[in-house]
């Protein structure tokens, strides 16, 4: 079945603000709502820190049918990713150098999206997590992409994946 999300990468779905002009989902929407997932926490030893992007929304050219094409679609992205964590300190140096920008990460995702029309959105996941990976330091991302307004009364439809670096 399904688990949870929770543990060292826990978050919630509270609204996000697209370039300040509305919030989408509105935030009593996902109030108290638990993000699922297909996959089991991490269990890596020595533990990662999970870094995350939550609920990026983008315009982007996608879609295989034809009335998808030379238009833009309005999707949501949320990236989870694996850093290794350093157990043997209580807290660590206060510096940008032990971790992963979140912002080469965001910069990564607009760049991926703006390249030009894409037909899946699993060809856009691996697109980004692969972006991730390249990145030395993760160790795993996980990658959720959602189409908006696709069906009327269904919120979103998409896909999400979970890669690791391939071993040497």
């Amino acid at each position: 079945g399904a688990a949870s999300v929770t543990g060292r990468c826990s978050h919630s779905m509270g609204g996000s603000t697209c370039n300040g002009l509305r919030r989408w989902p509105p935030a009593t929407l996902w109030k108290n709502r638990t993000i699922m997932s297909v996959f089991a926490p991490w269990v890596e030893k020595p533990p990662l820190r999970c870094l995350f992007i939550n609920n990026m929304l983008l315009d982007a050219n996608i879609g295989v049918f034809p009335h998808e094409q030379g238009v833009t679609q309005r999707i949501r992205i949320s990236v989870w990713f694996g850093v290794d964590d350093r157990t043997d300190l209580e807290i660590g140096a206060d510096d940008l150098s032990r971790t992963v920008s979140y912002e080469q990460v965001v910069v990564l995702i607009r760049r991926i999206v703006a390249e030009g029309h894409v037909r899946l959105v699993e060809t856009l996941a691996e697109r980004i997590a692969a972006g991730v990976l390249a990145d030395t330091r993760v160790r795993v991302v996980r990658v959720r992409i959602e189409k908006l307004d696709v069906f009327e009364e269904i919120e979103s439809v998409g896909v999400e994946i979970e890669r690791r670096p391939c071993s040497p």
